[in-house]
């Protein structure tokens, strides 16, 4: 299965790195998996830079997380529309 996990950008200017996120990819790819991550957080790249992602292949599932709030509420909903469109 090919599986795509999404860590976006929280808007702050210390870079954080999903640690729990590559824990997830670590037990996808040991069943067999094949996963990419996409961390908008390190590159702060807009919203519709994730199409060229979801456009490179194939992906069976596209995992988007988030710690609750309405600034996440509102970046995850402006992602979904990417990954809807």
């Amino acid at each position: 299965m090919n599986i795509l996990l999404i860590s976006y950008d929280n808007g702050s200017h210390i870079p954080f790195f999903p640690i729990n996120l590559f824990y997830l990819v670590g037990h996808l790819k040991r069943a067999g998996h094949r996963v990419g991550v996409w961390n908008q957080d390190i590159h702060h790249g807009p919203d519709e830079a994730l199409l060229h992602i979801l456009n490179q292949n194939e992906w069976d599932v596209v995992g988007l997380g988030m710690v609750a709030g309405y600034y996440q509420y509102r970046k995850m909903k402006s992602l979904s529309r990417v990954i809807n469109a």
